[in-house]
């Protein structure tokens, strides 16, 4: 067809070095083309000075936190200590938080020996995977896509925390067979009004609560981290609340 190249002619300049581009870089052009052009068509007049940008922002959490459902009484977290672990370069604190008014959650913390108070912290969100007797540990054992990060939290002077989430590790609602515990969870909330994923959500803003009431920690530098749903509710929890100053996703939903 007139108009297009000759993909035959090899002396068409731009299929020659250096005119050539990548994929990717094609791709990454083209992203901050159109984002750029949608800024400057759809600007919004609550982002044209930081006190109606920060309106915005309370309006766009709002309407977040709507979508996740109907959501527990918020209150204060608190903390019953079964027991404390003196492992290689951390002490490791056993847990049961009350979060919801619902049902227990357990937890790890991890405060490093080298701490220098206050310390950065970071909440560690456990993947999904199909690994649902797993949970929290994930924190200590890794995943078969990833190691752990114990250790690196250790010796970064991070304290972390790491919760059960719905239907994961000791929050199984069955010991042998961990989808259905998340299907019958999962209908059992909908007749009440509830989603799975915004009673999960609300549990991690209620255990980051909590992360924040620890003496250890300097609220100014907490962080988000996970892997897969992991990675999700990160983002969610850092959209949901300013407090979570890095969000670090791995293999985002």
């Amino acid at each position: 067809m007139s108009g297009l190249p000759d993909s035959s002619d090899k002396s068409d300049k731009f299929l020659q070095a250096p005119y050539r581009i990548t994929r990717r870089s094609f791709l990454q052009s083209s992203a901050a083309l159109a984002a750029t052009a949608f800024a400057a068509t759809q600007g919004d007049a609550a982002m044209r000075s930081s006190r109606e940008f920060s309106k915005n922002q309370k309006e766009r959490r709002k309407e977040l936190c709507s979508l996740l459902g109907d959501l527990p009484e918020k209150r204060p977290p608190t903390a019953q200590v079964l027991g404390v672990e003196q492992l290689e370069g951390y002490k490791l604190e056993h847990l049961v938080l009350d979060l919801n008014g619902i049902q227990p959650v357990p937890a790890l913390m991890l405060v490093p020996d080298n701490i220098k108070k206050p310390a950065p912290a970071m909440q560690y969100i456990h993947w999904h995977g199909g690994d649902y007797f797993v949970g929290k540990h994930e924190l200590l054992r890794g995943t078969r896509a990833m190691q752990a990060y114990a250790p690196v939290y250790a010796q970064k002077g991070i304290v972390a925390l790491a919760i059960d989430s719905w239907c994961f590790g000791e929050r199984a609602p069955y010991a042998n067979d961990g989808g259905r515990g998340e299907n019958d969870t999962f209908k059992e909330m909908i007749w009440k009004g509830q989603v799975l994923f915004g009673m999960m959500m609300f549990d991690e803003w209620q255990a980051l609560n909590y992360l924040c009431s620890r003496p250890e920690v300097d609220e100014k530098r907490i962080g988000s981290f996970g892997i897969s749903m992991g990675s999700t509710k990160s983002w969610w929890l850092a959209a949901l609340d300013e407090r979570i100053k890095v969000c670090i996703d791995l293999c985002c939903l």
